[in-house]
Formats: structure tokens, C-alpha cells, sequence
């Protein structure tokens, strides 16, 4: 009996029409998403470098290192490699003479700003006009200012953290050095103790795992020594970032 073999069949045209329509499908659903993907990864980036930047700005100034807050933009920025990368023009903002915020052409910010982002830009502001009197010198009076003028109750307190913590502003003798803490004093008529600090280099809040807080001595005592230590602070096994800081004046 002879063996009656068996072809291999193709693809008809029918079935190769609904494969490649299929595959129409998958791309043209695929593609926007892809592309919304990243332009916000785009947006992120650009709102990262912006706040880092705003951040080197602040420290700059508030260290004594530039005369104004305009200055410091323009020799940093200058220098910053950190752009939009959908090459958006930058504008920065100014009140008072500080830099509040630094506004992208491609990337306008359209979310509210948080009580903690509200906090700061009065604290900088703050810290703006009082350093215009040029009659503050050394933490003591730059801490009553703050508190005639703009913490009423003298406290500020974080969500999640059931104490107060008073507010405390340390600076070095020529005030030139401004830092911002919600404090637990201990033993305060020698020492303040930071339980909450702000650093403006990457626009966050840190907390001290040490329930005792640390010395402000050991932070600011000097422009350097601040420097430094908001520096190292991101990468400090004795601090941890509050990720969702809710401030109340």
C-alpha cells in the first residue's frame, strides 16, 4: 500500500491579514502609552533638577556665599549641567529678593503646593527681610524675629509625630548662615537638640532616629560645618527622610 504523505501548509492570506492587524493593534495601543511614559519620566526629571538646583541656590545665600539669592542663580545655573531634558527654558522666581521657585516652559508645575513647601518658601522669605535689617546677629535674635513675625504659637508639628517641636533658628555670629529646625529642647539653656531638620539641597525633611536628637552645635556652628553636614545628611545612618511632612504654624 503506498504511504500517503503529509504537506506542510502556510499561512493563507486570511490568516496572515488578522496577524498583522493584531500587531496594528498592539502598536498603535502601545506607542501613546509609551510616549506618555516618557514625557513624564521628562516632567520628573525636569522638576528633580529644578529642586536641586533651588536647593544649591538657597544654600549658596544663606551661606553668606553670595550677596543676593539673584547672584547665586546666575553663577550656579550657569555651571549646572542639570537641564530640562525636553529643553524647556527656566525662569526663576523671586519674593522678597529669595528664590521661591524656578518655572519650566515645557514643564509648568500645575499641583498645589504641600503645607510643608508653603512652610519653607515663608521661612526664606522670612529670612530674606530680616537679613535686609542687617541688625540680626547670632541664632537668638533671628529666632524671635521668626516668632514675632511669622510662628505666632512658637511651634510646628509633623504628621505622625503625636509631640510639638518648637521652632529654632541657628546662624553663625555675622548671620550669615540661616538653618531651619522644628526642635525638642533639651537641657536648652546649653544645647538645642534637632530632632527635625529641612535640607534644601534635595528639598526634604529629616528626622533623628536618636530620640535625644543631635546638637546643633555639631551642625552649624559654621557655613562649613553646615555644608557638610547637609552633604552627608542623605546618606546618615543616624537620620531618616520624612517622606510626607504635614507642618502647621
Amino acid at each position: 500500500m503506498k504511504e500517503t504523505r503529509r504537506g506542510h501548509h502556510g499561512f493563507t492570506l486570511g490568516e496572515l491579514l488578522i496577524v498583522v492587524a493584531i500587531i496594528g493593534v498592539l502598536v498603535s495601543v502601545s506607542i501613546p502609552v509609551f510616549i506618555s511614559q516618557l514625557d513624564h519620566a521628562k516632567q520628573v526629571t525636569c522638576s528633580a533638577n529644578r529642586r536641586s538646583l533651588k536647593g544649591e541656590v538657597l544654600v549658596a545665600y544663606t551661606s553668606g556665599e553670595y550677596a543676593t539669592c539673584a547672584e547665586a542663580y546666575q553663577a550656579i545655573s550657569a555651571k549646572d549641567q542639570d537641564r530640562c531634558p525636553s529643553d524647556g527654558d527656566w525662569t526663576p522666581v523671586y519674593n522678597d529678593g529669595i528664590l521661591t521657585d524656578i518655572q519650566c516652559s515645557k514643564h509648568p508645575e500645575e499641583d498645589e503646593k504641600s503645607s510643608s513647601e508653603t512652610f519653607i518658601s515663608n521661612f526664606y522669605t522670612l529670612y530674606a527681610q530680616a537679613k535686609k535689617s542687617g541688625t540680626l546677629h547670632g541664632g537668638d535674635a533671628y529666632r524671635d524675629y521668626f516668632n514675632t513675625n511669622y510662628f505666632k504659637t512658637n511651634t510646628v508639628s509633623f504628621s505622625g509625630d503625636t509631640k510639638t517641636y518648637k521652632f529654632s533658628f541657628n546662624s553663625d555670629y555675622s548671620g550669615s548662615l540661616g538653618l531651619l529646625f522644628a526642635n525638642d529642647y533639651t537641657d536648652w539653656h546649653y544645647k538645642q537638640y534637632a530632632q527635625y531638620i529641612y535640607n534644601p539641597q534635595d528639598s526634604k525633611w529629616y528626622h533623628c532616629k536618636d530620640t535625644a536628637g543631635y546638637s546643633t552645635v555639631d551642625i552649624a556652628s559654621s557655613s562649613e560645618k553646615y555644608n557638610t553636614f547637609l552633604k552627608q545628611l542623605p546618606s546618615s545612618s543616624q537620620w531618616e527622610s520624612v517622606s510626607a511632612a504635614s507642618i502647621s504654624s
